[in-house]
């Protein structure tokens, strides 16, 4: 099966997104605001089916998709990467996840 997989960089609404692990369908990302705030988020990954008028999944099965914003808390956690404890939260959760 031919799945276009999540990047490992890209950018979302001027935020960078750099992958830090992934394990299946779990990973945990950096993610870099314009403003300068660092976060970790954790996400479960999910596919579906490609969109028939989308050029770029044109020949895929299967899409990976980055959770939306009302997903979060379901399939997706943020965590500040300044402060020391939701930083270990975020590794915890990776883990807690199967990652």
């Amino acid at each position: 099966m031919k799945i276009k997989r999540l990047p490992s960089r890209f950018k979302k609404q001027q935020d960078e997104f750099t992958l830090i692990e992934r394990k299946r369908n779990v990973a945990l990302y950096e993610r870099k605001a314009s403003n300068g705030a660092v976060s970790y988020e954790v996400i479960k990954i999910t596919k579906t089916d490609p969109h028939p008028l989308s050029d770029n999944e044109e020949g895929y099965e299967k899409i990976e998709h980055y959770p939306s914003d009302n997903e979060f808390g379901s399939l997706g956690w943020s965590f500040n990467a300044d402060n020391p404890f939701q930083r270990r939260e975020a590794f915890k959760k990776y883990k807690e996840l199967g990652g």
